[in-house]
């Protein structure tokens, strides 16, 4: 989800979805930031952030990382 800002309206920045910046991308600079980036967890078979991921490497769905996220990983067992 890119942050934008749109230089005839001031400072101002807004996160837009994809849908919403391809109709207005024309109009507006894209901010540089953050990247998000998003793990597969084998155990529970979620979504995750890398952030909240206890370990991960190549080759998950979609050629995403997977691993196992730290709720799976602290679980007893």
């Amino acid at each position: 989800m890119p942050t934008v800002y749109w230089p005839e309206e001031g400072d101002a920045e807004w996160p837009l979805c994809r849908e919403c910046y391809a109709e207005v991308a024309g109009e507006v600079l894209v901010v540089p930031g953050l990247s998000y980036a998003w793990g597969w967890c084998n155990s529970c078979e979620g979504w995750h952030s890398l952030n909240d991921m206890h370990e991960w490497s190549g080759g998950g769905p979609r050629g995403a990382p997977q691993g196992s996220c730290l709720g799976c990983a602290e679980a007893p067992g």
